[in-house]
């Protein structure tokens, strides 16, 4: 490792240090994902159980248990219970982790100076920086999709070396799709495949001669594509507003029937099976499948038929989603902020003075963001956040392509500007995001409610839940007339919430009534139902449905007759 090499790592560290690590747990807990993770980790610790995650004693097998796994060994090796802080740092390690990776993966494919605008694009990206501070599992799949993007690009590149030099190379892809596996399930071993053998099938359609009998193939393909899409997306009575989503689904859908066109050509097919049978797909994603079915496995073992049937039911359901117009609008808005200055970099990267990536590199990095980007609209909800494991992919992109065209003094400007957006973000996200929206998390309020000696058993919320709750009570706030809470625990009715107030009080948390407590829907709900509310003189303030809502807590009994 060279010392310009170490000199670019330790500030690309300083960089996630700046962005990612100031003040970690400042700001309490406000996102539901983040809650139900860190919920689910401090009872799986209480119970001494690694195999099956549990929500309130019942299995939780929604998500693998990886982000569960790193969270408790962290807060062992502190000698603690799983807290905040151990959340927090999972997630901004696996930030780090993947900034550092991706300067590896970068340096193979670009000069230093190339490599680092890359990597320190991706550190500061709007979207890869909030990741890094909100504890969804999301983020761990950053460092490991690069880990398996850069075992299989070794592995491609020393296709023609003996099988003793390719089994590093593999066996780190296969380690990495495993623990993808078990990070998100089958979804995240799918982005892996797309960006690596996807590449190779990219390259070896490109490769040779497009002749005119192929264009007019690949023609006909995507035409055939398209169709069908718009066809299956009118068939389920789409809107007029939906016409610009659908019309990129179809441009989506094409693209794809095109690379399989050209891909089917007799030359590209024997390149493509001869770099597959040496660069062993099987074994990489295979691995990462095995993993996560092996862990389904164990796990339903311990858990009722009936509900582990319903669990795999609502995860197709949820992972599955054919065709939603709304998703490729999503992810385009995604594309073109998540990433910060790469995202700029990725818009300037077909100008001719941006190109600098070698035709291989070229494709693999495009199939990682494009073919990446086509499974998550095509088969996805529009979810932002899913479009992590592709943050690096665009970082090379955007990166190479701003650092061709940022020469000279305009280099330092770009560098400054990386900075300057690390520290802006660590001290948001570090200190402004509590000042600005500290009322959003519950933890203020239950600490103080806890403070007045309210018991946490007995604590119910009105008409919405959220998991912080639970974690700042540290016992279950039952939720009462609101959607089940997840793991189908049924929510309280208000005749059970007045069975329960008969026999003690229970303390509520219900929206804000206001200066007359009867004329406000919630309170005049409990009240019709037959409770007498005292409402608690609390200073602490909790919001809800985006900041328009104040919730408050009453002391509820119920009436004599």
């Amino acid at each position: 490792m060279t010392r310009r090499t170490l000199l670019h790592v330790g500030a690309l560290v300083l960089l996630c240090l700046a962005a990612s690590f100031v003040g970690p747990d400042t700001h309490g807990l406000t996102n539901w994902q983040e809650s139900q993770r860190l919920v689910v980790a401090r009872e799986m610790q209480d119970r001494g159980a690694w195999l099956v995650p549990t929500f309130r004693g019942q299995a939780y097998l929604a998500k693998p248990p990886m982000i569960y796994w790193a969270q408790i060994a962290l807060a062992e090796a502190r000698g603690s219970r799983v807290d905040l802080l151990d959340l927090r740092l999972v997630v901004a390690l696996a930030g780090l982790a993947g900034v550092v990776l991706t300067y590896a993966v970068a340096r193979r494919m670009l000069d230093a100076g190339g490599a680092f605008i890359a990597s320190g694009c991706l550190a500061t990206g709007l979207l890869y920086a909030r990741s890094t501070r909100v504890g969804e599992l999301d983020i761990l799949l950053a460092p490991l999709t690069v880990a398996g993007v850069w075992g299989v690009l070794l592995a491609w590149r020393g296709v023609e070396e003996p099988l003793g030099r390719r089994a590093g190379p593999i066996a780190l892809a296969t380690a990495a799709t495993a623990a993808a596996g078990l990070t998100k399930g089958p979804p995240a071993v799918a982005l892996i495949g797309l960006a690596t053998y996807g590449g190779m099938a990219l390259h070896a359609a490109l490769a040779s001669p497009i002749l005119a009998r192929a264009r007019r193939a690949a023609i006909v393909a995507g035409s055939v594509a398209a169709v069908a899409t718009v066809a299956f997306t009118a068939s389920r009575g789409v809107r007029l507003p939906d016409a610009p989503g659908v019309a990129l689904l179809a441009a989506l859908a094409a693209a794809v029937a095109a690379l399989v066109a050209l891909l089917a050509r007799p030359v590209p097919l024997r390149t493509f099976w001869r770099v597959l049978s040496r660069t062993h797909p099987v074994l990489v994603l295979g691995g990462g499948f095995a993993a996560y079915f092996a862990w389904w496995f164990l796990a339903s073992r311990h858990v009722d038929p009936a509900v582990v049937e319903a669990i795999a039911r609502e995860q197709v359901d949820n992972d599955l989603q054919l065709l939603v117009p709304a998703a490729p609008i999503r992810n385009l808005e995604a594309l073109a902020f998540g990433c910060g200055l790469g995202s700029i970099g990725l818009f300037l990267a077909p100008l001719r003075r941006a190109r600098s990536l070698a035709p291989r590199d070229a494709c693999l990095v495009v199939a990682w963001v494009g073919l990446g980007l086509a499974l998550l609209s095509l088969a996805g909800k529009g979810v932002p956040r899913y479009l992590t494991p592709l943050w690096p992919g665009v970082a090379i992109l955007g990166g190479a392509a701003l650092a061709r065209l940022a020469v000279g003094p305009w280099r330092r400007v770009l560098v400054a500007a990386i900075v300057v957006l690390a520290v802006a973000q660590g001290l948001w996200f570090g200190y402004g995001r509590e000042r600005v929206w500290g009322a959003r998390s519950p933890r203020a309020l239950v600490l103080e409610l806890r403070a007045l000696g309210v018991d946490p058993a007995r604590l119910a919320a009105f008409e919405f839940y959220t998991p912080a709750l639970d974690f700042y009570a540290q016992s279950p706030v039952m939720p009462v007339q609101t959607a089940a809470v997840t793991g189908g625990i049924p929510p309280w009715s208000l005749a059970e919430l007045r069975a329960n107030a008969a026999r003690a009080p229970i303390t509520v948390l219900l929206r804000a009534p206001g200066v007359d407590p009867d004329s406000a829907p919630a309170a005049r709900a409990l009240v019709e139902a037959g409770l007498v509310l005292e409402f608690l003189p609390t200073r602490a303030r909790f919001v809800i449905d985006n900041g328009r809502a104040e919730v408050r807590a009453a002391r509820a009994t119920a009436s004599t007759p």
